[in-house]
């Protein structure tokens, strides 16, 4: 069975033994020395999650730039910011805003349970709801609200009258929306929550990919197999080799042809 990866960027050798002995029962740590090395080994490496010192090796301001770029390369990637924060900085707000799912103060609240708690509340944060987060603002609010239904749904089976149900909207309404939103049907956009959930499933490790097809709804894991690759572009076990859920994202991006569209203004679209 796959060990789920977490990658540990903490230059302080006292904190990086904290987050070793206390998460080494769960994850292959694989520690890295700095931003560059965490930037260019992250996508390879899938990782499940990520735990980050915001701050220079010699003091200074946090690296909110880094924070950033990590975020737009993997924007699904659970992070958690262990660092020695200040009372009187704002750093806190600032990297909340950039989407980070935790933070961990030096000295202060990094014991054992409580860095294991950290990361058990991070990744209960569902793929759905970052998906949301990615999409808020880009789609319309009931296409969004739909997208999370789908992948919330997989399991289930959720239908596309189920899709409309969950947005509050009659399905010719709704499909017409999806459609004007990105040339996309109900039927493709319950593809896309089926695919989201099962890379999730696979990137936690000790599923096959038959066992995650038959959970997401397809007949056998050469099905899922095929809706993947036309969907994504590569087979799922090359989809974790390229991140994962951030993949499997940009693909959905790149189909809706999301990538530099302008924000909608509140309502936009409805």
């Amino acid at each position: 069975m796959a060990i789920p990866v977490l990658i540990v960027l903490q230059p302080d050798a006292v904190a990086r033994a904290r987050v070793v002995e206390a998460l080494r029962d769960r994850f292959e740590i694989v520690e890295v020395d700095d931003w560059a090395q965490l930037l260019a080994t992250a996508p390879a490496q899938a990782p499940q999650a990520c735990v980050v010192d915001p701050y220079p090796p010699s003091g200074g301001a946090a690296r909110l730039a880094e924070i950033e770029r990590l975020r737009s390369a993997l924007p699904l990637l659970p992070v958690v910011a262990y660092g020695a924060f200040r009372p009187d900085e704002d750093d806190v707000f600032r990297m909340g805003r950039l989407g980070l799912d935790g933070v961990l103060v030096r000295d202060h609240n990094d014991g054992r349970e409580q860095i294991r708690r950290a990361l058990d509340r991070a990744l209960s944060l569902g793929v759905a709801t970052r998906v949301e987060r990615v999409l808020e603002g880009r789609l319309p609010e009931p296409v969004v609200r739909a997208v999370v239904a789908a992948i919330e749904g997989a399991a289930e089976g959720i239908s596309a009258d189920g899709l409309a149900a969950a947005v509050g909207m009659p399905r010719r309404r709704l499909a017409r929306l999806v459609y004007r939103s990105g040339r996309q049907s109900l039927r493709h956009l319950l593809t896309w929550g089926r695919i989201f959930h099962g890379i999730r499933l696979l990137s936690r490790g000790g599923a096959t990919v038959d066992a995650v097809a038959l959970i997401v709804g397809y007949a056998s894991g050469n099905t899922f197999r095929r809706a993947v690759k036309t969907r994504v572009g590569f087979p799922p076990t090359a989809v974790l080799r390229r991140g994962g859920d951030s993949c499997v994202l940009e693909a959905f991006l790149r189909e809706w042809r999301l990538h530099g569209r302008p924000l909608l203004t509140r309502g936009g679209g409805t």
